[in-house]
């Protein structure tokens, strides 16, 4: 394995208080109503419903991509931490996902996900392609324990993730702040796109875990007005970026 790819995330302004110690950015990791459903249906998922979403990839040192934009929703119950990734693809019928579970799907159209839970030092890397195979570089994790959903649009493919507590080895609790990142691979570059993003941003690969974001574990999910903060909060900087276009 040669790269990695990290969940980060964006401060909430009033609705999200930075411990003292923290570096990075911050994810509000909410506990959702009922539990996702993996088919790669989003919209109509109630367990997504209120749950902040966050966009604005970059590429590896530098801005944000301008063109195949990644947003991710995250969320987690006693169980599992849960993910909802739609990735913008104008080349979405040219996608030819060949690798299988356990094969190199770094190398294919996909997400990574890098988690380090509560005090651990060990940083666990999940690959995800955009046909659903599964793989893991750091940590050696035990793959196929995941579970994934995906889903294919005009302009966009979906993939629901669910990653087991159990096998990182953690025991969660509301208020833990855990490490995290999640960047895109893209290979079908027929009408552009940057090849490597992340949400937190990285200097040359996915694997710096001193840029980690963090991943604050909360309670019940907001309501729909604190939910639209949220994704406010989330998103400003990236929309601000949009208006100097």
């Amino acid at each position: 394995m040669q790269r990695y790819l990290t969940v980060a995330l964006i401060p909430l302004l009033a609705l999200l208080v930075l411990p003292a110690d923290a570096v990075g950015l911050i994810y509000p990791c909410y506990h959702p109503d009922v539990t996702p459903v993996l088919d790669g249906n989003v919209l109509d998922d109630p367990a997504w419903s209120n749950i902040p979403a966050a966009t604005g990839f970059s590429v590896l040192g530098g801005d944000f991509t301008e063109a195949k934009q990644t947003s991710f929703q995250a969320c987690w119950d006693d169980a599992a931490l849960y993910l909802a990734v739609v990735c913008e693809e104008p080349d979405v019928a040219r996608l030819d996902p060949g690798v299988h579970d356990g094969g190199e799907a770094w190398l294919d159209d996909g997400v990574e996900l890098f988690l380090r839970a509560g005090d651990r030092a060990q940083v666990y890397q999940f690959v995800v392609t955009s046909g659903g195979a599964r793989a893991s570089g750091e940590g050696a994790a035990e793959f196929l324990r995941i579970e994934v959903g995906t889903s294919a649009a005009d302009a966009s493919y979906t993939l629901e993730i669910a990653v087991p507590h159990a096998i990182l080895q953690a025991t969660p609790q509301t208020g833990d702040l855990w490490r995290g990142n999640l960047c895109r691979n893209i290979f079908t570059t027929n009408s552009g796109g940057d090849k490597f993003t992340s949400w937190a941003p990285l200097q040359r690969r996915f694997l710096e875990p001193e840029h980690f974001a963090g991943i604050e574990l909360r309670g019940p999910a907001p309501d729909a007005a604190r939910g639209a903060a949220a994704n406010e909060a989330l998103n400003s900087p990236y929309r601000a970026h949009l208006l100097t276009l």
